[in-house]
């Protein structure tokens, strides 16, 4: 039995990961894996309800999918004589998708009613005021992090989709998301900032072609700099470092 449920969590585990990149261009690699990024998963996950939707017709049904996948959800519905709420098949559903619905009802009725029963969270995390920079090549997170004067630890929680501390030489305009009140000293120095990057050690990089000059841009109320930014309306700082041949990769980090 205990073999069969492995068997079942690779299962759906794979088919997510093959839904999420194929059905919904999500990237999903050693580097970055967006479905942590809470924009780009949000955008899938609801597509892929909406989706559900027209299948199954039924919200709760669309939740136990979205759990456990469509097949899994029709499946029970034969085994439990053609049931059409989630209720009628709850016993013919894996036992994760039997807790999963009603632990998503019982967390949107506290959201909306939690004051009703003296229920208050203890610790508010607010979202940290960003700004974005298109990536393009090779880029160092810690260094970044270090050279521009920006906390590393505000950064991975603003990306928390990026599984290393490095984005390798064949990206390209990848969104890097930086804490907008801590970037003044990268855009009074952006070019010394960039140009230290490029600087990458040979023991890592073969080959390493100069870094152009950086534009940098902003999206936020005020602009920034006063540049090409405020022709395009988006944030759309690069660095246009060239390809890089790694020789040591990055250990992989597995998000469960």
């Amino acid at each position: 039995m205990l073999k069969l449920f492995q068997e079942q969590e690779r299962e759906v585990y794979g088919n997510l990961c093959q839904t999420a990149r194929i059905d919904f261009g999500l990237r999903i690699d050693e580097y970055v894996d967006e479905r942590f990024d809470p924009e780009r998963a949000t955008e899938a996950a609801c597509r892929y309800m909406k989706q559900l939707y027209n299948i199954f017709g039924d919200w709760q049904l669309v939740l136990a999918s979205y759990n456990t996948g469509p097949g899994n959800v029709r499946r029970a519905i034969r085994r439990c004589s053609g049931g059409q709420t989630f209720w009628d098949i709850y016993n013919c559903l894996p036992r994760e998708t039997r807790g999963y619905v009603p632990q998503y009802i019982g967390i949107i009725y506290m959201m909306n009613h939690g004051a009703d029963h003296d229920i208050a969270p203890e610790m508010l995390e607010t979202a940290i005021p960003n700004d974005t920079i298109l990536v393009n090549g090779f880029l160092d997170i810690d260094k970044l992090a270090s050279l521009s004067n920006i906390n590393l630890e505000n950064i991975q929680k603003l990306n928390p989709h990026i599984l290393t501390h490095i984005l390798p030489g064949s990206t390209r305009n990848f969104p890097l998301r930086l804490p907008r009140e801590e970037m003044a000293y990268l855009v009074a120095n952006r070019k010394t900032v960039f140009d230290s990057l490029s600087k990458v050690s040979p023991s890592v990089i073969e080959q390493l072609a100069p870094a152009p000059e950086v534009m940098v841009a902003s999206n936020s109320n005020g602009p920034i700099l006063t540049e090409e930014e405020t022709k395009k309306g988006k944030v759309t700082v690069e660095e246009d470092i060239e390809d890089v041949v790694i020789n040591k990769k990055p250990k992989k980090k597995y998000m469960l």
